[in-house]
């Protein structure tokens, strides 16, 4: 699912699919 917030895909950039599952 990376690449489907790019509000926070666009912050972190490179941890986007860790990131994901902390703001999704």
């Amino acid at each position: 699912m990376s690449g489907r917030l790019p509000r926070v895909t666009g912050a972190v950039g490179s941890v986007d699919t860790a990131a994901q599952g902390y703001f999704v």
